[in-house]
């Protein structure tokens, strides 16, 4: 059974002005199949701040895209 862990977060207080980090890994069984983290900053997303909303969502998404059609 395939299963997508993913969360994410800020750097210092929510909301961010520096930005956020975000990770997902997708499983079968006990078997790591992929995973991938990253940053996002303000800039990224043309906004003041990141929130851990933010973080959290852009690492379900990218996870989910990472697991195709």
């Amino acid at each position: 059974m395939l299963k997508l862990f993913s969360d994410g977060g800020v750097v210092g207080k929510n909301p961010s002005k520096l930005g956020g980090t975000w990770a997902w890994c997708l499983v079968d069984g006990n078997k790591i199949l992929e995973s991938d983290c990253g940053i996002i900053t303000p800039d990224d997303i043309e906004m003041p701040t990141v929130t851990n909303n933010v973080t959290e969502l852009l690492a379900a998404v990218l996870g989910l895209d990472a697991m195709g059609p």
